[in-house]
């Protein structure tokens, strides 16, 4: 990656990173690490800060970044897709992940969803802001208009413009990734097992960026559920959620 770009992810840590200086010195370090070359020790500093709790674009952008570097491409396309997930308005967040999908083949149903979620994450916000500001503008001038139809009319038009616009939120809302959401990000096939060790049988060979639902963890394991029903233990290491700081939640 060139030095301006690592210049311009240190020049938006004040808007993408609200930690504190000790954050911003550790984002710093790790940054500096990567830029040296000195992949695995960025890594591992990134790593620590989200183990932290501490989630930002410009973070999960140089996550991926030595990921990437360590030809590690399913962590290093989950970490665009987290920083394009909290940037989702951001060509920058975006194009990373987009150019990476395509690099490793990812498939053109598996993107077209990605892109999806994160459009729909994109404008949940704005549009229940706008849903909230003419439902109750709407409700506003229909309590004053008293005598007056058109002013009443005018409130009803906007009351119901409000619903409307509060459905499409709520639909934007169940568009984006849940916080159970996770990819498989092994480099070859995870083992879905029926108990959790290595000595279970294998249910399945899962390969990478398979989409599976976390529902709970025990020494090592995740119990997971495939989009067509199946479920099992895999490994921890073996996957990623898309969206973990809705999980510290």
């Amino acid at each position: 990656m060139r030095q301006g770009v690592f210049s311009l992810i240190l020049f938006l840590l004040g808007s993408h990173l609200a930690y504190g200086k000790g954050a911003s010195e550790r984002f710093v370090e790790g940054t500096q690490a990567l830029e040296n070359g000195k992949t695995a020790s960025a890594i591992a500093i990134f790593e620590e800060m989200i183990d932290d709790h501490w989630h930002s674009a410009a973070l999960y952008h140089n996550l991926g970044v030595a990921y990437q570097r360590q030809d590690s491409s399913p962590r290093a396309l989950v970490a665009f897709y987290r920083s394009w997930l909290l940037a989702p308005f951001s060509s920058s967040a975006k194009q990373p992940f987009q150019q990476l999908a395509q690099d490793t083949g990812l498939s053109s149903r598996r993107l077209e969803t990605a892109t999806r979620q994160a459009t729909a994450l994109a404008w949940q916000g704005p549009i229940t802001l706008l849903a909230m500001l003419t439902f109750w503008s709407g409700m506003i001038l229909a309590i004053l208009a008293f005598n007056r139809p058109w002013l009443r009319n005018t409130g009803l038009s906007l009351l119901g413009m409000g619903l409307l616009l509060g459905i499409a939120a709520y639909l934007c809302h169940h568009q984006a990734p849940p916080a159970s959401a996770a990819w498989v990000v092994s480099a070859d096939k995870a083992p879905l097992r029926a108990t959790h060790d290595e000595a279970g049988p294998v249910l399945s060979q899962l390969s990478p960026f398979t989409v599976v639902h976390l529902s709970s963890t025990r020494k090592g394991w995740h119990h997971v559920q495939l989009e067509n029903g199946l479920s099992g233990w895999v490994q921890v290491d073996h996957v990623e959620r898309l969206r973990p700081w809705l999980a510290e939640d």
